[in-house]
């Protein structure tokens, strides 16, 4: 999750607008470069691990019980952010761009375009992945290791053939297509094999080692879909479309897996370091958005080197919030409604067996 804060960090700097501030004066392709690389596996990893830590809680507590504290980790956080630190994000957005739309109008776009659920989307789709798994689990605990395992080798080239599944049904049913609130029913599918894939691994073992395997196969895989995902964007015609739908997807399998094995060397070990990390990660995701929003729109008004400037906007996107995590920790209704937590003991015992499966599967 810390690698929102680089990738929105990197942002203000590209060679062309893609983010709320842009510091068009100070601009690199080394930040297009930075930003297109963390884009390309943060996420899918990012869903990945949460469907098997999900799955892991299930069948370790009562799944009533972890249903609950997920709604609360989940849902709490969403909403507290959304009314409070999310508001406040848009009121800057309007002294920033000098908007003077009357407030009901301003808030309804904002609302309609995604603004102000801002980087709070990717808690709406874990909300429902989890509604959704939670209902399919006894269905799937049938499912055998052994039929599991048969399909490891080649996730990363089948699975991105299930979003092609969902291009071609969102050209005959366009519905799927269209965003509200940020929000999408064909980017909610895209996210959506990340995480089942996850959950299925994370109680068939045999399964999990196969696909934490790295193989010939694999890296011909990876290396074919980086090429074909760079020559899909030289043009623009049905077919390149095609493939850069499809390479997309490829190439996010691929990192996720160099992002399990990365995790299984890094947490191999129990680190009071990495905990704090782990801890404060949530926090510091939450609450940065804004933080860096604004510090980057300071280095807008200023002069500095591009080194200096993307530097000051990660470390005070970073310290900050986390400088607020610690104060959250100490006051339990301020750790309860930004953090869905109600005990920061509870808040790491609650994902510290799970993650040692993780780590234990990944390191076979």
């Amino acid at each position: 999750m810390l690698l929102g804060v680089v990738i929105h960090s990197a942002n203000i700097f590209r060679t062309h607008n893609s983010w709320l501030v842009w510091d068009s004066a100070n601009t690199s392709a080394t930040m297009d470069w930075l930003a297109a690389l963390i884009h390309s596996f943060r996420m899918p990893a990012f869903f990945f691990v949460s469907g098997f830590l999900f799955s892991r809680s299930m069948h370790s507590n009562r799944a009533k019980r972890v249903m609950w504290s997920r709604c609360e980790r989940i849902l709490v956080p969403l909403l507290t952010v959304f009314f409070f630190v999310n508001t406040l994000q848009l009121l800057v957005m309007r002294f920033i761009t000098a908007d003077s739309s009357p407030l009901p109008s301003y808030f309804a776009a904002s609302f309609a375009s995604g603004a102000w659920l801002s980087h709070l989307w990717f808690l709406v789709y874990l909300f429902g992945y989890i509604t959704v798994l939670r209902a399919a689990s006894g269905t799937l605990d049938k499912v055998p290791d052994g039929l599991v395992c048969k399909m490891m080798p080649i996730v990363a080239i089948a699975a991105p053939l299930l979003v092609l599944g969902t291009r071609i049904a969102a050209k005959l049913m366009p519905v799927l297509a269209s965003a509200y609130a940020g929000l999408s029913a064909i980017e909610w599918f895209d996210y959506f094999w990340y995480y089942f894939v996850g959950f299925l691994l994370a109680t068939r073992p045999l399964s999990f080692t196969m696909f934490n395997k790295w193989t010939a196969l694999q890296t011909a895989t990876c290396i074919a879909a980086v090429l074909g995902l760079m020559w899909s964007y030289r043009t623009n015609d049905m077919p390149a479309r095609i493939v850069q739908a499809y390479t997309t997807h490829v190439v996010a399998w691929c990192g996720v897996l160099g992002c399990v094995r990365v995790f299984s060397r890094v947490l191999s070990s129990p680190s009071n370091t990495m905990r704090r990390i782990a801890d404060s990660a949530y926090s510091i995701y939450l609450l940065h958005h804004l933080i860096v929003l604004v510090t980057g729109y300071l280095m807008t008004q200023v002069q500095l080197p591009l080194a200096f400037e993307v530097a000051i906007v990660f470390l005070v996107g970073t310290g900050l919030p986390l400088c607020a995590h610690v104060m959250i920790k100490r006051v339990p209704a301020l750790l309860y409604f930004l953090n869905g937590s109600r005990s920061p003991e509870r808040q790491l015992s609650g994902l510290e067996r799970p993650a040692r499966h993780f780590v234990q599967r990944a390191s076979l």
